[in-house]
């Protein structure tokens, strides 16, 4: 018997034979649980029908067609369906657990895909599709928090598609019309007629998915109104590029996307097979009947969103094309951001701040709230600081992002010159940027539940994988927050609005960390949290950042007392700093005095989505104020990648650095009192030579360990995904030198790795 009015399970709580373990999402047909099926002791993902649609009929009635016909259907990617019915008057149903999240949160928060990785994910979802119309069901339904991954590793992905709408091919009650069934970024133009959803509908919402998972973004963007219009009337967005791989993928777009159904795949399974050509799991060629790939238009529609933030000049060859970035095969991230405290230039460096982003590809349910503070083996050897390698430089005068010095040198004190055959001397009365291993030499360090990871340098490569089982987690931070000279690993999980922070330092009490409700943010990963000495007080401050609304932010500070604990959160801004959905966080002391500013990397829709940098400037007691212009960041026409900060010119501060999508330019932005300038360290956005392997994520690390810290490349071999790290920029403290002696496998030890992203300065949320 239904009982609309009985109240939802709480976690803890049993619900027939299922326990309530936590809560994964909140949505309008009720309640989806991660739960513990006690019969077989295996965790499933229980969905629960509560509040007024479990006292329609017609709906509860839809709900177990639903469940019954899903349960019948047989796809390796379509989610299983375990057991249905009413339990304690609700209704309920038991599904496989898909513990990878969903793609459109990895797509969110990595950004766009390798082309090959994006052609198997789509041509996944194609063969579930064709499986269900076999049976004669439609989804009706489809984007992208619809398909799900069974597991974190993208090396071998594996989707699920979920939430059917289930309803005959032929049409029926059952099958509803448009109106509000769909995602409008996926609907076809025939659904926004008022037809019913149909097979062929589902192919054109499948090339909706693949131009998202390429590009970042669905083909039309702007209001419903003119997202509706594009799909009538608007033109089938091309990917800029006149390579084979554009020009086949954008015949894949055009066929899929086309507007008269009588003009697509006639198939989901001829979909699919194309895609699988495409991707290369086939030998087969390319289909003869695709139509021939259209010309790239010279610019969107009013209203329409432009299809990517691509050159205009000539791209580089197949999957590198600066257009469609690639994203990492590394698991997610969170949108945690990159951070370091610096004092002005001239001034003693302050404790050095590394931050990672989240290294859980997606939300992990279940894990308690905490952000654990532990501090590094203190009886390891430390650097010695006053032995500085003095490397002699030999870049290009004009590539200089460096001042000239102000006044008599002070010899504790970098040395900056306008000869560039003189040596600079860098500050290293901090950390060595990545160093987890108190060695003097930057390392390469994960994050994953099997434990903290970590590659050490030897200072001209990285050595085997070295694993500390006692600090495991799914996101962290580093920084000396108990300012002893050593980094500190802060690691963050939990679900919001409340968060603790609990410290393995000696004597530091647990810290409660308070953050604003959002139902639809679902765990710490969805919060970029960094480190900074907001205050200027010398110790290191943990800061969370909070969308509220598509524009509006909040930013919370829990003081440091330099000891390892931080004072109850505080808020020091509530306001507009640019698009929340997207980007980054970093600080960096902006205006050089001795206080660290906070800068927002987003997406702006004032320039067509092209990434902006916001200055929030710290007044050192209660408050940030967004100060100067924001920033339109480029790369020479090229799309910016990612974004990291980190101390390249050996200052003692910390500056951002730009890499475009391909990690072939990198540009130092420097803060003019108004707007950032981006001079470029490294340029070789000119070559177009096929790269063995294909750029994800940066990170920064001083692995050399010689005051300039350096940016690491991580991507993953062409051929099979495999993570590997791509280079290194090693840095003279005038410009980025790459080197490829450091090249090497990033497969971590254990089985319960939910991603390799590494612990540093680093941006995740590609840009």
């Amino acid at each position: 018997m239904v009982t609309p009015t009985a109240p939802p399970p709480a976690p803890g709580s049993d619900f027939g034979p299922y326990r309530i373990d936590s809560v994964i999402a909140t949505g309008r047909t009720g309640v989806l649980y991660l739960a513990t099926d006690q019969r077989l002791g295996r965790q499933v993902a229980l969905k629960v029908v509560v509040g007024s649609l479990a006292a329609s009929p017609e709906f509860v009635d839809r709900f177990q067609r639903e469940a019954a016909t899903l349960a019948r259907l047989e796809s390796p990617h379509v989610v299983q369906v375990f057991d249905h019915g009413v339990q304690d008057g609700l209704p309920f149903i038991a599904t496989q657990y898909a513990a990878g999240g969903d793609l459109g949160a990895l797509v969110g928060r990595l950004g766009p895909m390798p082309l090959p990785l994006a052609a198997q994910a789509a041509s996944q979802v194609a063969e579930a599709l064709r499986d269900a119309h076999r049976a004669g069901v439609v989804h009706r339904n489809l984007k992208p928090s619809n398909v799900l991954l069974r597991d974190d590793r993208l090396d071998r992905i594996h989707v699920l598609v979920c939430d059917f709408g289930v309803g005959p091919t032929e049409g029926s009650a059952a099958t509803e019309p448009a109106s509000a069934a769909g995602a409008w970024n996926y609907l076809a133009p025939e659904r926004l007629q008022g037809q019913p959803g149909s097979e062929s509908a589902d192919v054109y919402a499948v090339g909706c998915l693949l131009h998202e998972t390429v590009t970042g973004r669905p083909p039309y963007a702007g209001t419903d109104v003119e997202v509706a219009m594009a799909h009538l009337d608007g033109p089938v967005p091309q990917l800029p590029g006149s390579d084979d791989a554009t020009r086949r993928l954008n015949q894949i777009l055009s066929r899929a996307l086309a507007k008269d159904p009588a003009e697509r795949y006639e198939s989901a399974s001829a979909l699919r097979d194309d895609l699988r050509s495409f991707a290369g799991i086939l030998s087969s060629p390319a289909s003869p009947s695709s139509p021939p790939a259209p010309p790239v238009p010279a610019g969107p529609p009013p209203g329409h969103a432009a299809p990517t933030m691509a050159p205009t000049g000539p791209p580089p060859p197949a999957y590198q094309s600066a257009s469609f970035p690639p994203a990492p095969p590394y698991g997610p991230g969170g949108p945690g951001g990159p951070g370091s405290p610096g004092g002005g230039k001239g001034s003693s460096r302050k404790p050095l701040v590394l931050v990672a982003a989240a290294v859980a590809l997606l939300l992990v349910i279940g894990v308690g709230v905490a952000v654990a503070v532990s501090s590094g083996d203190d009886d390891e050897p430390q650097a010695d600081p006053s032995n500085p390698a003095a490397p002699t430089s030999q870049s290009d005068p004009s590539s200089s992002g460096v001042p000239d010095p102000t006044g008599p040198p002070d010899p504790t004190q970098p040395t900056e010159s306008t000869d560039p055959g003189e040596p600079i001397v860098p500050d290293t009365s901090g950390p060595v940027a990545g160093d987890i291993d108190g060695d003097g030499k930057g390392d390469l360090s994960f994050l994953t539940f099997d434990g903290l990871q970590t590659l050490p340098s030897t200072g001209a490569k990285f050595g085997e994988i070295k694993r500390r089982g006692n600090l495991s987690g799914t996101s962290a931070v580093l920084g000396d927050v108990d300012n002893n000279g050593r980094l500190d690993v802060v690691r963050i999980s939990g679900e919001p609005p409340r968060f603790s922070a609990i410290t393995s330092i000696k004597g530091a009490p647990i810290s409660p960390l308070k953050t604003p409700a959002n139902r639809d943010l679902t765990s710490a990963l969805d919060y970029p949290v960094v480190l900074g000495d907001v205050s200027g007080d010398g110790n290191l401050d943990l800061i969370v950042f909070t969308p509220l609304s598509a524009s509006r932010s909040q930013v919370d500070v829990a003081l440091g007392d330099g000891k390892g604990a931080f004072a109850a959160t505080k808020t020091w801004f509530s306001g507009d700093a640019g698009e929340t959905e997207g980007g980054t966080l970093l600080v960096v002391d902006a205006d050089d005095d001795g206080t660290n500013d906070l800068v927002r990397v987003t997406f702006g829709r004032a320039t067509d989505n092209s990434p902006q940098a916001i200055l929030l400037k710290s007044d050192g007691s209660a408050a940030f104020t967004v100060t100067g212009e924001p920033t339109t960041v480029d790369a020479a026409g090229f799309a910016v990648g990612t974004v990291v900060a980190g101390d390249f010119d050996g200052d003692g501060a910390d500056e951002i650095a730009g890499t475009t999508a391909d990690a072939r330019k990198v540009n130092v932005w420097s803060w003019n009192g108004t707007t950032f300038d981006q001079t470029p360290w490294y340029d070789d956005s000119d070559s177009f030579d096929q790269l063995p392997i294909t750029p994800s994520d940066v990170t920064v690390s001083d692995v050399d360990g010689d005051g300039f810290d350096d940016i690491v490349v991580l991507g993953a071999r062409r051929e099979d995904f495999t993570p590997f790290v791509d280079k290194v920029y090693l840095s003279d403290g005038r410009a980025f030198t790459p080197d490829e002696k450091w090249r090497r496998s990033t497969v971590l030890q254990g089985k319960r790795n939910t991603s390799i992203i590494p612990l540093g300065p680093v941006t995740n949320t590609k840009l």
